[in-house]
């Protein structure tokens, strides 16, 4: 893979979001449902199609647009810190061959983007009934929601999109996304690269590309790094 192009602000953006979500993010990975739950339904097929459904279900209730206020005006605070403007504009050759594991740099790496084993154990998702182990697991999806709010609230696309506007799209996005052929959620790595490094039409045929993009970006990056500590 070559390194990400230099106008690659959705890039920058999420790694600025797992720097601050950091503290939060590792707290969830470590408990023990997020692993039961999480690894294998961003492992199979069948498991990132039920991760969408659930999202889907997150996204239709009427407090996810307060979510996207709280998490856009978490945003401009953020934003308004100059301690918060420490990413470089282009990527340097340190980032860009940083180690997928290396704190502050995770997104930039190219390695980050590489298709993830999945080791399922005894939470294996069995593809041929669908059926799941049965675990709470309602926290990982607002996490993730809450994840997925605050990523689109700080790309440019968003800003001129009202609350309701924005959860109406991503809640389509979500629908989209599950018309279509459902990959490996750790399988869209090098896809999501690709995008950011080529503006591939990947996702061309949803209503909004940007937001198909985002929703998979944000997934596949907060369920690689709660790997790290599984």
């Amino acid at each position: 893979m070559d390194g990400f192009g230099e106008a690659d602000v959705e890039t920058y953006e999420l790694q600025k979001l797992l720097d601050r979500k950091r503290d939060e993010l590792e707290e969830l990975a470590q408990r023990p449902e997020t692993k039961s739950w999480l690894e294998p339904c961003a492992s199979s097929e069948k498991g990132t199609d039920k991760l969408l459904q659930e999202l889907e279900l997150r996204v239709e209730r009427e407090d996810f647009a307060d979510v996207i206020i709280k998490e856009r005006r978490l945003q401009e605070t953020s934003s308004s810190s100059p301690s918060t403007d420490t990413i470089p504009k282009t990527p340097t050759a340190a980032a860009t061959t940083a180690s997928p594991c290396l704190s502050g740099s995770e997104v930039l790496s190219p390695d980050w983007w590489e298709p993830v084993s999945g080791h399922l154990g005894d939470s294996t998702v069995e593809e041929d009934t669908g059926e799941y182990i049965v675990v709470e697991h309602s926290d990982v999806v607002d996490a993730l929601a809450s994840f997925l709010a605050a990523y689109i609230v700080a790309l440019p696309e968003s800003r001129s999109m009202e609350p309701k506007q924005l959860q109406k799209a991503v809640r389509q996005s979500l629908k989209d996304i599950r018309k279509g052929k459902v990959r490996r959620l750790f399988d869209w790595g090098k896809t999501l690269y690709r995008v950011a490094a080529m503006t591939s039409g990947a996702f061309a045929a949803c209503s909004n590309p940007w937001i198909a993009d985002a929703i998979l970006r944000s997934l596949f990056t907060a369920a690689r790094f709660a790997r790290n500590f599984w």
